[in-house]
């Protein structure tokens, strides 16, 4: 069993708390101030049992794993993580000093390909593999963020009586996610408008999980606001996401009075040398998450695609957001992202109507006061790990 436990509660005044008492989390508070601090109390670590991670394919599958890990007073040697071999999960996990265990996947990108026919033998084959992992390992539990091959260990799990977890960030879950929940003990969601997916009796509204890094105070990064002018921050992925680009590059005449941090992408490289004629502007390819909390501090206005990870780290800031969503994302969950967030003031812009708008009039509007993301809704999923 798991014998490493805590206890987790909130204090405005570190002279409440004794020296039992460590900080792990410094968060905004649900109005949108800074100072509330979680605390937790550590005990002995020495044995621990061991938690099965699962996440497949793609960022958003990944990143708020490793998020989780960072959270957790957990030994890193207490996890192992499932995944597709020559995988980023893979090249992630080994990153993190997380024990990695690569299965055989199968990814069903059609219901009109023949590769439906293919997809419950491969799925039992996975299964089968899965349970023979999973009865070695004996893990304590199985928290899964869905993609391919999630389906194989969440049934698995399943038929081995281990409590199994799932959290959806987006609006609209996808095809894991929506098969898990029949077999899942509990699920996490990181949008109230998911619920309508799943038995209720089973959900949690816990909103995205990030990295503690975003609820740090005066995060520290390697890239600085150089000027008071109004700061915008531009990070839109790179596939995609030319059309954006474009739009910034025939309005820049209409932006005055502005600084700008442009995350380009690596697809975008050849618009590099445009941008850098820009007065007050720095331009990356790629710009690493540890610098991002630091960026947010000062940023004004942020452009986005409906990353629901992206949008809730954004959101850890009174920033007001110009959504785009992808057009071509799964099951159009973008677009019903980026509408959650239009409702908390912000501002949506669908990509066809790019031309016809004019960004210099959204940026220099007054933009209402925004609540800021998070604090404590995390903690119900936190407390799974306890013993």
């Amino acid at each position: 069993m798991l014998k490493n436990s805590w206890n987790i509660k909130t204090s405005q005044k570190r002279s409440n708390l004794n020296e039992k008492w460590v900080p792990k989390w410094i968060v905004r508070s649900q109005y949108g101030e800074w100072g509330t601090e979680l605390w937790v109390q550590r005990t002995s670590f020495s044995e621990v049992s061991r938690i099965c991670l699962v996440g497949w394919g793609t960022g958003g599958h990944i990143m708020p794993i490793l998020s989780l890990v960072a959270h957790l007073p957990i030994s890193r040697e207490s996890f192992f993580w499932l995944g597709g071999n020559a995988s980023m999960e893979e090249t992630k996990a080994q990153e993190a000093n997380i024990r990695f265990i690569p299965i055989t996947t199968y990814k069903l990108t059609s219901t009109k390909s023949l590769g439906v026919l293919l997809y419950p033998f491969k799925l039992l084959q996975g299964v089968l593999d899965a349970r023979k992992i999973l009865k070695q390992e004996q893990p304590k539990l199985v928290f899964s963020k869905g993609g391919p091959g999630s389906v194989a260990v969440g049934v698995a799990a399943w038929t081995l009586n281990i409590p199994l977890y799932i959290h959806e960030s987006d609006t609209v879950p996808g095809f894991s996610n929506k098969v898990l929940g029949h077999f899942a003990t509990q699920i996490f969601l990181g949008f109230e408008e998911a619920q309508k997916w799943f038995p209720k009796n089973k959900t949690t509204v816990v909103g995205q999980i990030l990295h503690p890094d975003f609820f740090a105070k005066n995060p520290v990064g390697n890239i600085n606001w150089k000027t008071e002018k109004k700061h915008i921050f531009v990070s839109c992925g790179s596939q995609g996401s030319r059309k954006i680009f474009q739009t910034l590059l025939e309005q820049k005449k209409n932006f005055p009075d502005t600084e700008w941090i442009i995350s380009l992408g690596t697809l975008n490289g050849n618009l590099r040398d445009k941008f850098e004629q820009w007065e007050n502007t720095q331009i990356f390819d790629w710009i690493p998450q540890s610098d991002i909390p630091h960026i947010l501090d000062d940023t004004d206005i942020a452009i986005t695609r409906a990353s629901a990870t992206t949008l809730a780290e954004l959101a850890t800031r009174p920033i007001h957001l110009i959504i785009i969503p992808l057009a071509i994302s799964a099951g159009n969950h973008q677009l019903y992202n980026a509408k959650a967030y239009e409702k908390m003031g912000n501002t949506m812009i669908l990509e066809q109507d790019l031309e016809k708008v004019n960004l210099w009039e959204i940026i220099f509007s007054n933009h209402p006061k925004k609540i800021s993301y998070m604090d404590e809704k995390i903690l119900p999923l936190l407390k799974i790990f306890q013993k």
